[in-house]
Order: structure tokens, then sequence, then C-alpha cells
């Protein structure tokens, strides 16, 4: 999960904006400047809608769809980018290009920003949290860095190509997420632990709560224990 957030393809967005601008043969040093400036707060307002939706929709669900879309819109740049550039007086393909970049980063911000974090906590007993978050912490630096530092070179021999890695990537990181990623919506800690302890854990996390799933988490064998509790 720290992996995934920093190398979905938004760290072009965030750091490499110029370069993916003059792929879609946008050069004026004041409208790159103000594209600049747009993106990060319409990304902000992606974040704020996400982090009210993820108790809503579900970690899984926003995960899944918004890295689909994610992909999506790579496609989509890929495309303009290449029409931007092979006819430079095709200013709708720019101005796509442009739209799309935007998207994606609203997209992003909506479903993985309010989780990069969270995620990570949620999946970690109390015990292994801290140590935890400490080791998701230092792979996304390193996944960041990686990034940031190969991204440039990318950019400068094979250019909007580039982004057809990104389209491939997202998709793995769907079907990996499909398969491996548990929902840990609405959980409580125990109920956690019984999902991870189970012997699948996706299957077990898409599970209608219920009654014994709660009696189960607090180790108890049914109605007469919980009495005698009481």
């Amino acid at each position: 999960m720290a992996c995934f957030g920093q190398i979905s393809g938004n760290s072009l967005t965030s750091y490499y904006m110029p370069a993916m601008l003059e792929n879609a043969n946008i050069n004026d040093p004041h409208t790159v400047l103000a594209l600049n400036a747009i993106n990060p707060i319409l990304s902000l307002f992606g974040a704020v809608l996400g982090a009210r939706m993820t108790d809503v929709v579900g970690r899984r669900p926003l995960l899944l769809y918004t890295i689909v879309f994610c992909a999506g819109c790579f496609a989509i740049i890929t495309g303009t980018s290449k029409a931007a550039l092979e006819n430079s007086g095709n200013k709708a393909a720019g101005n796509a290009s442009v739209a799309f970049i935007f998207i994606f980063g609203i997209v992003f911000s909506f479903g993985w920003t309010p989780l990069q974090s969270m995620y990570v906590a949620e999946s970690l007993p109390t015990a292994t949290r801290a140590k935890g978050a400490s080791v998701g912490g230092l792979a996304s630096a390193i996944a960041s860095t990686i990034i940031q530092y190969s991204s440039g070179p990318a950019f400068e021999h094979i250019g909007y190509h580039f982004y057809i890695v990104f389209i491939f990537w997202d998709l793995f990181e769907a079907a990996f997420i499909y398969f491996f990623f548990p929902e840990t919506k609405g959980r409580t800690l125990e109920e956690l632990s019984e999902v991870f302890d189970a012997p699948n854990p996706v299957k077990k996390s898409l599970e209608k709560r219920n009654a014994q799933t709660v009696l189960n988490t607090l180790r108890l064998q049914g109605k007469e224990k919980l009495d005698s509790c009481a």
C-alpha cells in the first residue's frame, strides 16, 4: 500500500507537471505556472471529499475504482499528447490532456490520499502498528525517491510513451488489491484480527457482519456465556 501510493502516477502530476504539459504541446511559461498552481488545489478538494467517503463507500471500492479510473486517464492522456505533438495546431488535444491531468489528480486524491496512511494502520494489530507504520513510511519514501529520479530520464528518452507504463502498472495494482486487500471499513480491532486470522482474509472481510461475528471476536461461544458474563 505504501509503495502503490507513490508509484501510481501521482508523482508525475506533482513533480513533472511541466514535462506533462510539454508533451501536450503547452509551453507558454505563464500558462504552465497557472496550471501548476491549479492542480494541487483541485487535488486538495478531491482528498477532502474522499476522506468523507471512506466510511461511506469502503476502502476496497475506493482503491479499486479510482486506480482503474487513473489507468483510463493515462490512456487518454497518452492519446491526446500524441495528437497534440503530431499536430501543433490541435489545441483541443492539448486542452484535453490538461483536463485529464486534472481529473487524474482529483480522482487519485479522492481514493488514495486519505487511505495511504489509514489503511496501513488499520491493517496492523496494536502490538505492531507503530513499527509497521514506520516500515510503511520508509517504503513510501524509497518508492517516491525511485520514481522521482527515474521519471526525468524517462520523459527525456521516451516522452509521452512513459504514460503507458502507468496504464499497465495501475491495472496491476487493481488486480493485486482485488485479490489481496481485505475490507477494513466499520470493523473493530477484534473483528479485524478475526479477518486476518481467516484462511481467506479478503473473503472473510466481505462477509456481512452479524451478531455471531461479534461473539467470535470476543471469544464467546454463544448466548449462554454472554448471559453468564452479564
